[in-house]
């Protein structure tokens, strides 16, 4: 035929995405649907524990320590895949929160090793709702895998502040004491929501700390 199918460019697909979610009011972005069981404060801030109905993501693992690399590798693997890069040439809508952890077994908490055996971080976008697993278009790129996030209880921590690993391990951190305090049981790793886009100034960012946890 013509040939390989034009896809925008990773410079493109992030200011595009930076657009849509800088506009996240005017647009609605879907969001994964929850309801806020109990609220307590700990340390001045405010903590949910939510529970979570199922839905699907779209998730990659990128084999590197550093966070912030693997943040924008994950998120041009993600966002490639979502405007097109898929079996059905589908473009699907942005959703929030992007979400980033460390594989199971692995502290998100852990030093950041300056050398020796690289880490990893899985990064995660939710699918838009309209999809189930078998109508989703099948990612081009074989290092993104459709994966189903069942109905769970999340204890959550919202705050704002700079995307560094120092931040994000402090209120881990402090989320990890909230729940040590109240003997409630922790399932799996910790994850980092961010639901801005990166242009956003540091302090008017939403991110959050979830733990998954028994109920």
């Amino acid at each position: 035929m013509f040939g390989r199918a034009f896809y925008p460019s990773t410079s493109s697909l992030i200011l595009l995405l930076n657009i849509i979610v800088g506009t996240s009011s005017a647009l609605a972005i879907e969001q994964p649907s929850y309801s806020v069981s109990e609220k307590h404060r700990f340390e001045g801030d405010t903590i949910e524990i939510r529970n979570y109905a199922p839905y699907l993501v779209a998730e990659t693992t990128v084999e590197t320590e550093n966070f912030n690399e693997a943040s924008s590798e994950g998120f041009k693997r993600l966002a490639a895949y979502i405007f097109g890069e898929n079996n059905g040439n589908v473009e699907m809508d942005m959703t929030a929160p992007v979400e980033t952890k460390r594989p199971e077994k692995m502290e998100m908490t852990a030093p950041v090793s300056s050398g020796g055996a690289p880490g990893a971080w899985v990064i995660r976008f939710m699918m838009p709702s309209r999809y189930t697993i078998e109508t989703l278009p099948t990612p081009n790129d074989d290092r993104i895998t459709i994966v189903e996030i069942p109905a769970r209880t999340v204890a959550v921590l919202p705050f704002s502040g700079r995307w560094t690993l120092a931040n994000f391990a402090e209120h881990t951190d402090r989320l990890q004491r909230f729940l040590a305090r109240k003997k409630i049981a922790r399932q799996g790793e910790p994850n980092v929501a961010r639901y801005n886009m990166p242009l956003t100034p540091w302090f008017l960012r939403t991110n959050e700390i979830q733990i998954d946890i028994e109920r």
